[in-house]
């Protein structure tokens, strides 16, 4: 029984190369997957012209080559644009400025919503159960806090 393969084209063959690295480029965001991508793309575009395998990856070297140094201070300008826009505070950062009391049972912990937290004041003071704080910080897992002061009329 003689099974016959079908050749494949190089044309296609870098087509499907350029498709891996796109999915690659999506999935970890590397500025590499993308040159290579169209570095594929134009070994591609050699092969639907008729060159030869060896200037086919020729072909795939140097666009990859210009496009990475095309893109990247591109890649730089957008980086530091996006520095001066102000993100949204996440995780513990989006404590910062709250106002909590210190648990009646314990004065070293308090709850903010309803997760129970170790705080530590900025002082050294220690914590009265019952007293109000504004967290102004933490370190690892310790909301570093300062006392309110409650004013009198």
């Amino acid at each position: 029984m003689n099974i016959e393969f079908a050749t494949i084209s190089w044309w296609v063959l870098w087509l499907i190369v350029a498709g891996v690295l796109a999915i690659v480029e999506v999935i970890t965001f590397m500025v590499a997957g993308l040159c290579l991508a169209v570095g594929a793309l134009g070994a591609m575009t050699a092969a639907l012209c008729g060159a030869s395998p060896v200037v086919q990856v020729a072909v795939l070297a140097v666009v990859s080559l210009i496009t990475f140094v095309a893109v990247n201070p591109i890649k730089r300008y957008l980086k530091a644009k996006s520095h001066g826009r102000h993100e949204p505070a996440s995780n513990m950062d989006a404590l910062i400025g709250r106002e909590i009391s210190v648990s009646d049972s314990d004065a070293g912990r308090a709850r903010v919503d309803g997760d129970n937290w170790q705080v530590r004041a900025t002082d050294g003071m220690p914590l009265m159960p019952g007293q109000r704080v504004r967290i102004v910080g933490h370190e690892s897992i310790v909301l570093l806090v300062k006392p309110i002061e409650i004013k009198l009329s």
